[in-house]
């Protein structure tokens, strides 16, 4: 069974989140900042995270710097709601980052699953 890390800091957003990928046969850790992200994340060593870009205290770009510098292995898809430019700039700058996948808020379950399923059957490969 595969392992989901979510960090998202609204707790609505990360419980649905959550519960899309249980029912979609992931074990799933939840965090809700950046810092108990990485706490997690060094903990459970998951395959696929699921992180905001925009949380308070350490946000998700400065979490996916530090995941990239200790894990090559798991998959991460940033995901972000701010709709303005700030946000697009962001998403952009994830990827260059080393983020292996974007996603703008509001998405559907349909496709964060697509997405989430695509990045770990490419980790099986």
């Amino acid at each position: 069974m595969k392992q989901a890390l979510v960090i998202e800091d609204d707790d609505a957003l990360n419980e649905h989140v959550s519960e899309l990928l249980r029912q979609s046969g992931y074990r799933v850790s939840n965090a809700f900042t950046g810092d108990d992200g990485l706490r997690i994340f060094r903990s459970v060593n998951p395959d696929v995270v699921i992180l905001d870009i925009f949380m308070p205290g350490k946000d998700g770009l400065e979490a996916l710097i530090e995941m990239r510098r200790e894990n090559t292995r798991a998959k991460i898809l940033l995901i972000s709601g701010k709709q303005h430019l700030l946000s697009k700039q962001s998403l952009k700058m994830a990827q260059q980052l080393g983020a292996d996948a974007t996603l703008s808020k509001p998405f559907t379950g349909k496709e964060l699953l697509d997405l989430v399923g695509s990045l770990t059957q490419s980790a099986t490969a």
